[in-house]
């Protein structure tokens, strides 16, 4: 994290402990005194921060999809641009296995989004995300991979299953260690991309 542009610790740690405050205690009843008991702070201390409670939420939205951002920025391993394809959507779950907090906190707490006062500061932060799962569907359609179709539904259908799977594992209802879980995600994240792929087409140009 920086602040005017010189990396600032204190910031990143307040941004972690308020992570799990928010998780823990829910937005509407957290207060930024009570964070900055959490990180020993001074309430003056972390004022200098953050402005008040609606600043310090935005700014946990967007370093979560600057993190999930940065797991999306795979390079590129395949020329198939299904596998392509199936490599990003691994790089989802990888984000909900590996950053639990952030990826909770994102998509699956009610009070984080919801709550702010003014969402206008952070209009259009998941689209980066969004349009390089929609520019990877897309090949898969120009490449006649997929039949041809409305690219927001597809996009949005299979982002839905990675988000939703990656749900299920962190509310625990899946309880698979990561290794068999991500076995099951990738099985499941290629039974949806058949359902797209065109009939005369194999899943990765395999023979049926």
């Amino acid at each position: 994290m920086t602040e005017g542009g010189v990396p600032s610790d204190t910031r990143s740690r307040i941004l972690a402990i308020a992570v799990d405050a928010f998780l823990e205690m829910g937005a509407a009843s957290i207060s930024l005194r009570d964070i900055a008991k959490r990180a020993g702070l001074s309430p003056m201390a972390i004022y200098r921060h953050f402005a008040d409670k609606e600043a310090l939420m935005r700014a946990l939205i967007e370093e979560g999809f600057r993190i999930y951002e940065g797991y999306l920025a795979i390079e590129r391993q395949e020329t198939d641009p299904v596998r392509h394809l199936e490599a990003l959507a691994a790089r989802v779950f990888d984000f909900a296995i590996e950053k639990r907090a952030c990826f909770e906190l994102m998509f699956l707490s009610s009070g984080t989004l919801s709550g702010l006062k003014d969402r206008r500061p952070i209009e259009g932060i998941h689209l980066p995300t969004y349009d390089v799962a929609r520019d990877a569907v897309r090949e898969c359609v120009d490449a006649g991979r997929f039949a041809a179709g409305n690219l927001r539904h597809m996009t949005t259908d299979l982002l839905a299953y990675c988000i939703g799977f990656g749900a299920f594992y962190v509310s625990g209802a899946i309880t698979s260690d990561p290794v068999v879980a991500r076995r099951q995600f990738a099985d499941g994240f290629r039974r949806m991309v058949t359902l797209m792929s065109k009939p005369d087409q194999t899943h990765g140009g395999d023979a049926p």
